[in-house]
Order: C-alpha cells, then sequence, then structure tokens
C-alpha cells in the first residue's frame, strides 16, 4: 500500500524511479501527483465540501435542532406547500450561519466623493489569512510532490505526516471565528446551544467528507513518495472496519436519520424540506458510490498486486518488498508480507551457503522422510573413495596458503563429475573425497553412476595437470565398493552428521588404498564389478588382478582395475 530500491508501491508512484505496478500505471499516477497543488488539492475541494457540509448541516439542524411546526400547520391549512406565511413561520437557520454582512456605500457631497465601507469584512478577512497560512505550512510538501527535490524531503515527510492535524485545525479554527464573530451576535441565549451544536456538528461533517476526499484519491498516489525501505510510513491511517464504518454512518445512516425525522414531523408538506430531502438523497448517494469505488480500488489494487508478488516470490524472485503506506489492514498484510520475504530470503541464503558443508540432496532427503533425529536405515550403495598420492611430500614443499589453494582448485575439478553422475559428496577429509551413490540419493543406477564419475574424475584431473595452475602435477586412487550399508545421523541430539558406515565403507576405502601398491589410477572390488550391468560392462575394459589381501579380510580376494571405456 522494492527490492533493490526497496519502494513499489501498490497505491502510487515513487518520484525518483519508475514503478511498474502504481495505480493506472507509472506514467499516470505520477503525473497526478505532479499535477497535485494546493490550489486543485486543498482549495477547490475546501470550497466543494463546505458547500455540501453546510447544506448537510442545515438539514440536520432543520430536521433535529428546531422546531417547524407551526409552518406545517399554515402549509395543511391552507393547502400550499410554499407561501410568504410559511416562509415566515419556519425557523430561520440562517442565525447560526456565518455572515460577512457587510455593506459598501458611495456618497457625494459638493465635489467631495466618500466610499463608505461597513459590516463584518474583517472575519472574511481573517479566513483568508488562515487560508494562507495553511498554504504556507504545506508548501514544502506539494514543492516535494512537483520537484522531488531530495533537500526538501524531510519537511514534506513532517507535513504529510501531520497532514490531517493540521487541515481539520483549521476547520476548527475557521468555525471558532464564524461562530464568534457572526453567530454569536445573532443569537439568543436560550438558542446557543442549539448553534454550538449545529456548528459541531458542521465541523465533524467538514472533517470526515474532506478525509473522505483525500485519503483513497490524493495519497493512494503521494503516499508512494514517503514509503521507507518496506516499512510503514509515519502517518496512520483509519482501518478498513472503521473506513466502512463511518462511511455508512456519514452516508447511510444520518441521511436515513434526517430523512426519517422530517417524514415523522410532515416537514414534506413544505416545498423548502421536498427540495433539500432530494438533494441529500443524491448527493449522500453521489459521496457513497464515489468512495466506495475509490476504496475499492484502494483494497483491491493492492491485494491484486501483492498477489503477483507472491507468486513471483513462488518462482523464486526475491526482489518483491512492497511499500507500506498506512497502518490499516491492507499495510499490515504487507509489512507482514515483507517480513516473510525477509525471513525466506535469510533461510534460502542458509540453504545456499550451508549447501556446501552439507549436501542438498542429503538435506532433501531428511526432510521429505522426515527422518532428522538419531538412528539409520540399510541401503544399497557404491561408495567412492578418493586420495591424492604422496600428499604429504608435495605438502612439505607449499606454504599453508598454497596447499590450501591447490586443494580448492583440486576437488573443484574431481567433484563435478561426481556430482554431474547423481553422487553426493559425503566428506572431504583432508586431501580425501568421501562419495555415494544410492537410490535413496537419486541415483538409481548407482554402480554405472559411480565408474562413470570415477572416468570423470580422471578426466578432469588430466585437464587440471594440463592448465597449469599447480606447482607440480597431481596423482590420485580411486576405490570403488558395493554393497549395503547403514546410512543414518550419527552424533547426540543437540549435534550429529549424517554419514555412513559399514563394512561397505571400510572396503571402498581400502580399494582407495590398494590402487597404490597396483600402480593404477582407479580400482573396483568383486562386488562393484558382479553389479555392473551387462550392457554398460561391455563397454568397459576391466583388468583383473591377482588376489590381493585386503586389511581387515581373512581371505585374499581380485579386485580389477578400470581401464577405461572399449
Amino acid at each position: 500500500m522494492s527490492e533493490t530500491s526497496q519502494v513499489d508501491p501498490s497505491y502510487g508512484p515513487q518520484p525518483a524511479q519508475p514503478v511498474a505496478d502504481s495505480a493506472g500505471g507509472n506514467k499516470s499516477s505520477n503525473s497526478f501527483a505532479r499535477r497535485a497543488t494546493f490550489f486543485n488539492t486543498i482549495l477547490l475541494p475546501f470550497i466543494l465540501i463546505s458547500i455540501f457540509a453546510e447544506f448537510y448541516s442545515n438539514s440536520f439542524l432543520m430536521a433535529f435542532l428546531v422546531d417547524n411546526s407551526k409552518a406545517v400547520q399554515i402549509a395543511r391549512e391552507s393547502g400550499e406547500a410554499n407561501s410568504s406565511l410559511i416562509q415566515q413561520a419556519i425557523a430561520d437557520r440562517r442565525m447560526f450561519s456565518p455572515g460577512t454582512q457587510g455593506e459598501i456605500a458611495i456618497s457625494q457631497k459638493s465635489d467631495d466623493v466618500k466610499l463608505h465601507i461597513k459590516g463584518e469584512f474583517y472575519t472574511a478577512g481573517i479566513r483568508l489569512l488562515s487560508i494562507l497560512l495553511l498554504y504556507f505550512w504545506l508548501r514544502p510538501l506539494f514543492a516535494f510532490i512537483k520537484k522531488g527535490d531530495e533537500s526538501q524531503r524531510p519537511a514534506a515527510e513532517a507535513r504529510y505526516n501531520n497532514f490531517y492535524r493540521a487541515v481539520f485545525s483549521y476547520f476548527i479554527f475557521a468555525h471558532l471565528i464564524w461562530f464568534i464573530s457572526s453567530t454569536f451576535k445573532h443569537t439568543l441565549p436560550e438558542n446557543l446551544p442549539v448553534a454550538v451544536g449545529y456548528h459541531l456538528f458542521w465541523w465533524v461533517i467538514e472533517c470526515y467528507l474532506f478525509y473522505l476526499f483525500l485519503e483513497p484519491s490524493l495519497f493512494l498516489y503521494v503516499s508512494g513518495l514517503f514509503a521507507r525501505n518496506g516499512q510503514p510510513a509515519g502517518r496512520s491511517s483509519l482501518s478498513i472496519y472503521m473506513k466502512l464504518v463511518s462511511m455508512m454512518i456519514f452516508l447511510v445512516l444520518l441521511p436515513m436519520a434526517i430523512l426519517a425525522a422530517s417524514i415523522h414531523k410532515d416537514y414534506f408538506y413544505l416545498a423548502e424540506y421536498k427540495m433539500n430531502g432530494l438533494i441529500l438523497i443524491v448527493t449522500s448517494a453521489a459521496f457513497l458510490i464515489g468512495n466506495m469505488q475509490l476504496l475499492f480500488k484502494s483494497i483491491q489494487q493492492p491485494l491484486d498486486v501483492l498477489g503477483d508478488k507472491m507468486q513471483s516470490l513462488a518462482d523464486g524472485d526475491f526482489n518483491v518488498k512492497t511499500s507500506v503506506f498506512f497502518n490499516d489492514e491492507i499495510g499490515r498484510l504487507k509489512l507482514h508480507f515483507n517480513c516473510m520475504v525477509d525471513q525466506i530470503k535469510e533461510r534460502e541464503e542458509l540453504k545456499d551457503t550451508f549447501g556446501k558443508y552439507v549436501s542438498i540432496e542429503i538435506a532433501r532427503h531428511l526432510i521429505e522422510n522426515r527422518k532428522v533425529s538419531l538412528g539409520g536405515e540399510n541401503i544399497a550403495a557404491t561408495v567412492l573413495f578418493s586420495d591424492i598420492r604422496n600428499f604429504t611430500t608435495m605438502s612439505e614443499q607449499m606454504s599453508p596458503e598454497e596447499v590450501v589453494s591447490m586443494l580448492n582448485s583440486y576437488f573443484s575439478y574431481i567433484t563435478e563429475p561426481v556430482m554431474e553422475n547423481h553422487g553426493v559428496i559425503n566428506k572431504f577429509i583432508g586431501d580425501a573425497v568421501m562419495a555415494i551413490f544410492t537410490p535413496h540419493l537419486g541415483s538409481d543406477n548407482h554402480v554405472e553412476d559411480a565408474i562413470n564419475a570415477a572416468l570423470g574424475m580422471r578426466q578432469r584431473l588430466a585437464e587440471l595437470n594440463a592448465s597449469g595452475q599447480l606447482k607440480m602435477p597431481v596423482r590420485f586412487g580411486v576405490g570403488l565398493n558395493t554393497g549395503n550399508l547403514v546410512a543414518g545421523n550419527i552424533g547426540t541430539e543437540k549435534r550429529f552428521e549424517y554419514t555412513v558406515i559399514g563394512d561397505t565403507v571400510n572396503v571402498a576405502s581400502r580399494m582407495e588404498s590398494l590402487s597404490k601398491n597396483l600402480d593404477h589410477d582407479i580400482i573396483l572390488s568383486q562386488a562393484t564389478v558382479d553389479q555392473i550391468p551387462s550392457g554398460f560392462a561391455a563397454r568397459l575394459q576391466l583388468e583383473k588382478t591377482e588376489p590381493v589381501q585386503i586389511k581387515g579380510k581373512s581371505q585374499p580376494a581380485a579386485v580389477y582395475k578400470l581401464l577405461g571405456r572399449a
């Protein structure tokens, strides 16, 4: 009612930059805001609203505060709705209205011409002065709206936040002037409470009608100028419920009460009341329909824009924070939306950051299966171990910074084939890498995927050595083993790690160790070779070795060198 700029009004424009979701489009709403001046925004509405408010208040006065039963009796007896007797009998409501009963006269005696000015013209002068004071007080606001000069923003924002206080204070000041200088002079003491009630009602009606006009029209556009990084603007607003209630009271119930009182007292025998009743119905209906339309726009449009932003957020766009102009229900909804965007963005950043420490596939598996507690499960998998040959000797010839740089370059090359073939990096152990290929984590053909990953690692290592990034060439050993193992969370309730354990993991590590003794880079266990699909096996070159003693095993076993593709 956002983003890099943090401002995209769902109601209106920003002067500093275009906004796509503003009311009626950025171009039209921006031009609307720049056309807003004191004359067409304040003075003209004052005149029009004052006319209607005076008429509205006179209808209230005639229905509730004065007794015109004598005029009704004359109308019934004469059968006329309007006559001089009726006009004389109707209580003079003008005694409660302001008047500047001034008089200008020109007299001539001999050659002297004299101009005489008398009456209450000073009342009009004071009212004019109060309008000028209001103009100069609001001038920074309209200057900022028109020019967008940032140096004027603090003063303009102060005027904006206190706008209604100033306008309503002007109304009550003007009514005090009118009452003291005019009405009070012509009101008898017994009529003083009626005059006070009349002016008080008139002031309330003027304040409400001005709020009714200005809130959904001008501030739908101007409020965007003072949006603050997705936080609520400083000016308060009525809640939607209170807007609807006040509209119902002033534009429906009160006109109906005035009409009902006039009907009850038979005042519609009089022509003046008939005309007043008709005008009251028409003007109240016009204000009601117009305000309903503006209120609908001020609710529907922000909700539509917010719906679009929610869809963008669901699509992964986090630059969708919206400006909060008011503290009503829409404003609170937009504020909560901004908080939600911040929290989702923070969580995504955390997921992206810690996804580099914990595999996204593992995290997704745990979330989907709701298994984030201690415990494990038996799974079928192929485990891959990789280690750099003679790493200790190499590291002695490099500084710690060079060792870290070399390892980062090395890992960035050899881990890509693992991820490309649906493998999951379970951990880095110094210069070693442990990867898992299992249907539980997305590798349906885990034996085939693991072998393709190993061949890809061989190719990527050759590319790294040929790139010249390293001070000396790097060789590695890779071991693969297939079988059942236990995968789960190991640790304590407060801190645990998702990992795999079991004999299958141990044998895979032993295969990697054998690669050095067998002087070959990729070694496969018998269990892995036995589960290679026949069609895929036909495309591989494997060399069976003599039985070797595997640490932890009682009997020697044959292993296989993976030479390449056939």
